[in-house]
C-alpha cells in the first residue's frame, strides 16, 4: 500500500525541457500578466489522491477535536492518536510512511493552494502570487517531509496544524500577504542544494526583477538545513537586501553558519557586511531547541544570551562562544523544547507575532 501510493503521489514529474506558465495578477490592472520561466502549473490532482481518500484506505479518518484541531483518528476503535498509543495502530516502514503520506497530502488539500511544478519539483503557492506586496516564504528541512510539512510524527500524534505550517499560512492569508511552501526533498527523497537554487530562480527572482514586480518585500522562514540553503541563495540577492525586498528572516534550529557570507568568493566585501548585518540585526530571529544538558527546562520564549555572564559555566561560555562565532549575535529564542524536529511547530505562535502581520 506504501508503496503504491508513494508513487501515485509522486507520478507527475517534471520535463527538463524549459516551459513557462503565465500567472494572471490582479495588481492595478486586471489584465497584467508576469511570466514565470521554466515554471509550469501542476495539473488538478487525480480525486483519489485526496488525504482523505488515502487516510480511508489505511483505516484511518480525520476528527475535528474540542479545540478546533484536526486529529489523526483510528476508523475502527474511533480512538484519536497520540503519543501514548501511535505505536498500536501505526506501525513503522511502509505503513509509517503510507500514513504519514496520507496526513500530508490531506494539508495540502486544506492549504488551499495552488500546486505550481518547477524544473526541480512541485511548489506549492497562493493563486494570483503575482497579486501580493508581501510574501512569506516557507523552507523546510532535509527528510521525507514535503512542502508546509513542519514534521510527520507530529502530524499523526498531535495535530495537522501542530505538524505543518497550516496556521502561518492562515495567518498570512487572512493578512493579504501571499504564501510559498517551497520543495527540496523531491529528489530521491534527499535534500538538494540545486532544488532550492532551481526554485529560487523560477518563482522568486522573477518576482523581484520582473518589470511588474511592484517592490515585493520576501519574508522567511527556515527550518534546519532550510537555514543554510536560504543563506546560500541570498548570497545572490544581496541588491534585494538593500533595497528592502528582503524582509524578516525568521530560523528554527538552522544549521547555516555566517562562514557561508565571509568565504563567499563571489562577494564584495561590502556586500559580505550587509548580508551578515541582515541575518543578526532587528529583522532576524533565530528559534532555538533547548539544549539537552544546559538548558533542558526552557520556557518557550525564553531569551538565550549570547553574552557572557559572570556566573556561567566553562561549558555554558563555551557554547555561547560556538553560537556567536557561527551565528553572530542575532536574537534567539528558546522553542520551549530539545526536539529538533518540533522546533518550528513549537515556535509558531512567536513566529506569527514577530511577522506582525
Amino acid at each position: 500500500m506504501g508503496n503504491r501510493i508513494w508513487s501515485a503521489y509522486r507520478s507527475s514529474k517534471s520535463s527538463k525541457q524549459a516551459k513557462v506558465v503565465t500567472v494572471s495578477t490582479t495588481a492595478v490592472n486586471h489584465a497584467s500578466t508576469l511570466q514565470l520561466p521554466n515554471a509550469q502549473q501542476r495539473p488538478a490532482p487525480d480525486p483519489s489522491l485526496r488525504g482523505v481518500d488515502l487516510l480511508e484506505d489505511l483505516g484511518f479518518h480525520v476528527l475535528v477535536d474540542g479545540s478546533g484541531l484536526h486529529r489523526l483518528t483510528h476508523s475502527t476503535s474511533n480512538e484519536t492518536i497520540t503519543e501514548l498509543n501511535f505505536s498500536r495502530y501505526v506501525a513503522s516502514g511502509n505503513m509509517y510512511n503510507s500514513v504519514a503520506l496520507g496526513c500530508m497530502q490531506y494539508c495540502h488539500d486544506k492549504f488551499d493552494l495552488e500546486t505550481v511544478e518547477t524544473a526541480s519539483g512541485f511548489v506549492l503557492t497562493s493563486k494570483d502570487l503575482c497579486s501580493f506586496d508581501r510574501i512569506l516564504v516557507i523552507i523546510n528541512g532535509k527528510g521525507l517531509v514535503q512542502p508546509g510539512i513542519l514534521a510527520r510524527s507530529s502530524l499523526m500524534k498531535y495535530s495537522f496544524e501542530q505538524g505543518s505550517a497550516w496556521s502561518m499560512i492562515k495567518n498570512a492569508s487572512s493578512n493579504g500577504v501571499g504564501v510559498i511552501l517551497l520543495n527540496h526533498n523531491h529528489t530521491s527523497h534527499s535534500f538538494s542544494t540545486k532544488n532550492v537554487k532551481v526554485q529560487f530562480e523560477e518563482l522568486i527572482v522573477p518576482l523581484l526583477e520582473g518589470e511588474k514586480s511592484r517592490g515585493v518585500v520576501f519574508d522567511f522562514v527556515a527550518h534546519s538545513a532550510g537555514g543554510s540553503k536560504l543563506i546560500s541563495n541570498l548570497t545572490s540577492l544581496v541588491k534585494y537586501v538593500t533595497s528592502k525586498n528582503i524582509g524578516k528572516l525568521m530560523f528554527t534550529d538552522s544549521i547555516h553558519s555566517l562562514r557561508q557570507i565571509s568565504l563567499h568568493g563571489g562577494l564584495s566585501e561590502e556586500e559580505k557586511e550587509i548580508l551578515s548585518k541582515k541575518v543578526v540585526e532587528e529583522d532576524a530571529v533565530y528559534y532555538r531547541s533547548n539544549h539537552e544538558h544546559m538548558s533542558p527546562d526552557k520556557a518557550l520564549g525564553e531569551v538565550f544570551s549570547v553574552v557572557d555572564n559572570p556566573h556561567d559555566t566553562p561549558a555554558e561560555l563555551n557554547h555561547k562562544a560556538y553560537w556567536r562565532g557561527r551565528f553572530g549575535t542575532i536574537r534567539t529564542i528558546y522553542c520551549g523544547t530539545t526536539s529538533h524536529a518540533r522546533t518550528t511547530e513549537m515556535a509558531t505562535d512567536e513566529i506569527i507575532k514577530f511577522l506582525n502581520y
